[in-house]
Order: structure tokens, then C-alpha cells, then sequence
């Protein structure tokens, strides 16, 4: 008798714990259909039509997007895209994030990078643990609109790579950054 009722509540207890995951994986679901960003077209005119039209959103919102050969690198002010400071992504810039996802679900993606770079303001130890938790949360957002996890790394680069001089209020500001880079092919 209680080696049944062992097996009953063990069985229980699965049944819980399979709804339980059931759950969560639809909640996963519905935030992904939330943010996910239009569709990739399937035509080639047609991904070259809705690249054009998310360069031109994200030129509009002061997002840098640089093509050289088969490489593009998309450059967006850490300021904007987090809650100054922290690695909390700032909501009023999903649209922003949306529109990077869409055009980068454009191209036959070969790898990713998100980079997360800050001034020299806070301490070496500080500056690395908050870009490289930055950049993860980047690297979250984008896999949750449809880029293949599997092709997509994060890195946190701290103070590495600085574009302007840390002395002015603009320098240090141009130093705080996140730039997503990734490879493409191209059919023929």
C-alpha cells in the first residue's frame, strides 16, 4: 500500500512539474510573439525592400549601420539602449532593438556578435562585469526575435576599443556603445 501511494505521489508530482513547464514555456512563447520583428520576406527584392526600409528606421534613431563586404556591424549609444548605468534594457527602445532583429533576420546569418563597450568612469572591475551583462541582454533580446541563438555570442569589452577621448562629456559618451556585428552569405 505505500509503495502505491509512493508512485501516486511521484506521479503527482510530474504531472505538476509537466504542466508547470507547460506554462512556462507558452508564457516564452507569447514574449517572444511580442517582440518579434516583422516577418523576413522571402523574395530577394523583397528582404532588400525590408532591409531598406529598418536601415532607414534605424539610421532615424541614430543607429550607425556599417556593411563592408560580407560583415555589418550596427552601433547603437548604451545610453538609449539601457537604463543609464545598468544592464537593464530601457523599454522605449524595443522599437529600435525590433527594427536590428528585422534587418538582421534580412541576411542568411553565418555568426553574431553583441559587444558592449563604457567609458573609463567607473572602476576596470565594474566596467567589464556591466558590459558583458549588457551585452548579454542585447544578445537575449535579439535571439527572442528570431536569431539563431546558435550563431550569436555575447562579450562584455569594458573600456577596450575606445572611438573618442574619456576627457569630455561626448567622448565618454561615444565610448559607451553596443555594436552588433555578424557575417553573412549570399546565395547565387
Amino acid at each position: 500500500m505505500k509503495n502505491i501511494s509512493n508512485i501516486m505521489k511521484k506521479r503527482t508530482i510530474l504531472v505538476i512539474l509537466s504542466l508547470l513547464f507547460i506554462t512556462a514555456a507558452a508564457l516564452f512563447v507569447a514574449g517572444c510573439a511580442r517582440r518579434a520583428p516583422q516577418t523576413p520576406l522571402s523574395g530577394s527584392s523583397s528582404n532588400a525592400q525590408q532591409r531598406q526600409a529598418d536601415l532607414q528606421s534605424l539610421k532615424a534613431n541614430g543607429v550607425q549601420v556599417i556593411r563592408l563586404g560580407q560583415t555589418v556591424r550596427i552601433i547603437m549609444p548604451s545610453d538609449q539602449v539601457f537604463i543609464a548605468g545598468t544592464e537593464k534594457l530601457n523599454k522605449n527602445y524595443d522599437a529600435v532593438l525590433n527594427d536590428v532583429a528585422s534587418y538582421m533576420n534580412t541576411y542568411r546569418i553565418v555568426t553574431a556578435r553583441v559587444a558592449a563597450y563604457t567609458d573609463t568612469q567607473a572602476a576596470r572591475i565594474h566596467r567589464k562585469a556591466l558590459t558583458t551583462k549588457q551585452a548579454e541582454e542585447v544578445q537575449a533580446y535579439l535571439s527572442n526575435c528570431g536569431i539563431k541563438a546558435r550563431l550569436i555570442y555575447a562579450q562584455g569589452r569594458g573600456a577596450k576599443n575606445q572611438v573618442a577621448g574619456n576627457y569630455t562629456q561626448g567622448g565618454r559618451a561615444s565610448n559607451r556603445r553596443v555594436e552588433v556585428s555578424f557575417r553573412f552569405y549570399t546565395l547565387k
